[in-house]
């Protein structure tokens, strides 16, 4: 009997590994709940991803946190710079987007110019706003700053920006190779997939903000 309490204890024990890889699996799930609900009207994916990013640095610095009142907390603290970050994100990216879809079909040097500059827009919106969240998160800065200090740590840190957006085109290249993959991918976000991805992408970000300091 003393052998299996000691094995129940060890399986089931708050301290061991398997348990803690379980509170760190459903904090993300949690996690990931609240930032699409906090997403559902568009024009708030700032706020949210602030708030997750916000929470996902305390959540990795502390290792247990009372999710729901730190989550909206960073969501009343940060709302109005992370509607505004959105705000920005949402346009950037969208007018690059609807370019490169009305001059599809059409052929000849002002197209392709507006072609490449509507690329090179889309890519420098992608990877600056990788880090503006992050950096948003950990210093407190105002709008002009915030976005000075992302695009110079995005440039010093090309490796590290390069990794990141062949993990988000990987994920992209999966969503867009069939239906399958478009399912796979939505069900993935849905689920645990913003949560987690932005878990890994503060775990570089914080190596980053080291460096940078030093």
């Amino acid at each position: 009997m003393s052998k299996s309490r000691e094995m129940m204890k060890a399986v089931f024990g708050l301290d061991n590994g398997f348990m803690r890889a379980a509170e760190r699996l459903f904090d993300l799930l949690l996690l990931n709940i609240l930032f699409v609900l906090t997403c559902l009207p568009i024009i708030t994916l700032g706020i949210g991803k602030l708030a997750l990013y916000a929470t996902a640095a305390e959540l990795r610095e502390r290792g247990r946190l009372p999710l729901l009142s730190s989550y909206w907390k960073h969501v009343r603290r940060n709302w109005k710079q992370g509607l505004f970050l959105g705000l920005v994100e949402i346009f950037v990216t969208s007018m690059a987007l609807v370019d490169l879809w009305l001059i599809q079909g059409f052929e000849g040097f002002p197209v392709t110019l507006m072609t490449i500059v509507a690329y090179a827009v889309l890519f420098l919106s992608v990877m600056l706003h990788l880090y503006v969240y992050p950096v948003a998160a950990q210093y407190e800065l105002g709008i002009k700053d915030l976005y000075i200090k992302s695009f110079l740590l995005a440039g010093i840190n090309g490796q590290w920006s390069l990794l990141l957006l062949v993990v988000l085109g990987l994920l992209g290249l999966v969503m867009t190779s069939s239906a399958y993959g478009l399912v796979f991918g939505c069900a993935f976000l849905l689920i645990i997939g913003c949560s987690s991805l932005v878990y890994g992408h503060m775990l570089i970000m914080t190596k980053i903000f080291e460096r940078s300091v030093r």
